[in-house]
């Protein structure tokens, strides 16, 4: 699978759990990207090497460490729960 192919998993899994289709606008909201840099990533147009890096070491590091470190980022975020509206 390449990173776009993940991003594409990534965007189905959070339709499905926000039980609703999760548009491309939608998705680059909350990631805090312009919706065209988002749709460039899903097509494969570009393949940002920090993006890349970073689902590496997270491969390296075991489950709990994982969770715990993405824990610290979620907490360090400001960012609200709710999606952006449609």
């Amino acid at each position: 699978m390449e990173l776009h192919d993940f991003l594409r998993l990534a965007q189905r899994m959070l339709s499905r759990q926000q039980q609703r289709r999760l548009t491309q606008r939608q998705m680059a909201s909350l990631i805090d990207i312009s919706p065209r840099t988002y749709v460039e990533y899903v097509r494969g147009m570009h393949r940002p090497k920090g993006m890349l890096a970073l689902l590496d070491l997270l491969c390296l590091l075991e489950q709990a460490d994982r969770d715990s470190l993405l824990q610290a980022w979620r907490s360090r975020r400001k960012r609200p729960s709710a999606l952006p509206p449609e």
